[in-house]
């Protein structure tokens, strides 16, 4: 795998998925991005593997996602992306390093998911139930807390820990406090089905427990709160 861009650029690969390396049949599947304004290189992809599972029915997603949190884990103290990339090969392989403007922004790392990761129909799907979920759990949370408490949406990890932290994806809210921050996020059992909730709780579970390792070295306090908004969801044998 070749590294032929600027070490001042900012860079990124594809990722793509190779059951039978043999076959010569691969599907994109994932984005590690190298910002120069970051230490470590993030890794993005479609946490329900949308386009992978159209190629392949019978994929192992659980196996496929502790792989990738795995290599994740990984490049946060990888001082060699392409060495790390090549060592999950061959079911996994990685394209040369293309070029990026930086610092990369949301909406580029947006742009890119979409052009290689995921399958447009189903990325929008998820953003709308996303948005839907994190707007019932505000009003929730705005309905039983009182006006009293201060709650603000959109925080970036920069001002909760006073550094970008790779593997964190806004939550739905933040309470920020005189001592720390409390974090709030959660599943809405009536508007996702059980496979988007497993996900969606997985996707905010590894959120928190990137922030907690980021709050301690920078000595930063945070609570965590999770809710499962369910209204009769949890008679339903597939939700429960």
């Amino acid at each position: 795998m070749g590294d032929d861009v600027n070490s001042g650029a900012g860079k990124y690969w594809v990722l793509f998925l190779q059951p039978l390396p043999e076959s010569g049949e691969r599907v994109a599947l994932a984005l590690v991005i190298h910002d120069e304004a970051n230490r470590a290189a993030i890794l993005k992809y479609d946490l329900e593997f949308s386009k992978a599972r159209k190629i392949y029915p019978d994929l192992d997603t659980d196996g496929l996602r502790f792989c990738l949190e795995t290599l994740d884990s990984d490049l946060q103290s990888s001082e060699d992306i392409p060495a790390t990339l090549n060592s999950y090969g061959p079911q996994i392989s990685a394209s040369s390093a293309r070029r990026i403007a930086s610092p990369v922004s949301d909406d580029v790392i947006g742009m890119l998911l979409k052009r290689y990761v995921y399958p447009a129909q189903a990325r929008r799907v998820r953003k709308e139930r996303s948005d839907l979920v994190a707007a019932e759990i505000a009003a929730f949370v705005q309905d039983n807390a009182g006006a009293h408490v201060q709650f603000r949406t959109g925080v970036s990890a920069k001002e909760i820990v006073g550094r970008s932290v790779p593997g964190t994806k806004p939550v739905a809210l933040a309470i920020p406090s005189r001592d720390g921050w409390t974090l709030v996020d959660g599943v809405d059992l009536n508007k996702l089905s059980a496979g988007a909730a497993i996900s969606r709780a997985d996707e905010v579970a590894r959120t928190y427990w990137n922030y907690s390792r980021a709050a301690a070295d920078a000595g930063v306090r945070i609570r965590k709160v999770g809710l499962v908004l369910n209204g009769h969801s949890h008679l339903s044998p597939p939700t429960h």
